[in-house]
């Protein structure tokens, strides 16, 4: 038997010809949208059923990573993440926002335990670099998570309702005060960071998390207080994110740029 290219048979002898069409079998293939092997894992953020889920380590998690095509993509707000930040190291982070080809994590533990916003005095014109140096040098070594440049003061962090700048009088603290001295200003230089693993949330960011997830459930379950970049006048005053366990709230609070606070990195990954 002769077989040629055209996947015509030809049997010698015979007064005909036989034609075999060949036709490759294709496995089913799924494309998955999150091909970074450093994320370990991706599970739905759920406080309020018996299937609690809020890190990804409880038992009513279930990782959604190979459940997560590519259309649709979009991860909602608080999405527990579980990421290798280098090697060996595995921390939890949630969803900030999705931008579609990276995330924006916010680290659920503690990156810097105690660090000042702005030290040794009580100066807030300066801009957060106390609390930005700490949480830089913490995650200098995450070489899993992509450098990062902005400037405060002109970078606009997230998308769409996420878009904010730490900039001029276009924030009111949780209780809807329309005073102006409960705005947020451009009260120190702009401060520009170039190729950093790591960055402190916004105020606004915190305010604008879609339904308060960030002040009202991750605040009060494991962040308790945490520095952010944003200060107001007129006093010598950074903002933080609070939880208050005696008045059973959280919020963006006051709190003088000397004090010792939590802080806690904001990371872009990919997906």
């Amino acid at each position: 038997i002769i077989v040629n290219p055209g996947n015509r048979i030809i049997t010698p002898g015979q007064g005909y010809e036989m034609t075999i069409n060949v036709t490759k079998k294709t496995e089913p293939t799924t494309v998955y949208k999150y091909t970074n092997d450093h994320i370990k894992g991706l599970y739905v953020y759920d406080e309020e059923s018996d299937n609690e889920c809020i890190t990804g380590d409880e038992s009513g998690c279930t990782d959604i990573k190979q459940k997560v095509t590519s259309d649709p993509s979009i991860l909602p707000t608080g999405t527990a993440v579980k990421y290798e930040v280098k090697p060996g190291m595995v921390r939890n982070f949630n969803v900030l926002y999705d931008k579609g080809d990276t995330l924006v994590l916010l680290d659920s533990g503690t990156t810097v335990a105690s660090v000042k916003w702005y030290g040794p005095e009580e100066d807030n014109t300066k801009g957060p670099l106390t609390a930005i140096e700490a949480i830089e040098s913490a995650t200098a070594d995450w070489e899993y998570v992509n450098n990062q440049t902005y400037t405060l003061g002109e970078t606009v962090f997230g998308t769409g309702d996420y878009a904010t700048k730490h900039v001029g009088c276009d924030w009111k603290n949780p209780w809807g005060a329309a005073d102006a001295a409960d705005c947020i200003y451009d009260l120190y230089p702009n401060i520009t960071r170039t190729n950093v693993k790591a960055r402190l949330i916004t105020a606004q960011e915190a305010s604008e998390t879609a339904d308060n997830w960030l002040l009202d459930t991750f605040g009060k379950k494991f962040m308790n207080t945490t520095w952010t970049s944003s200060a107001m006048k007129p006093f010598s005053t950074g903002y933080k994110i609070s939880y208050d366990g005696i008045y059973a709230g959280s919020g963006i609070e006051l709190a003088f740029t000397n004090t010792n606070y939590p802080a806690n990195a904001v990371v872009v990954v990919n997906k």
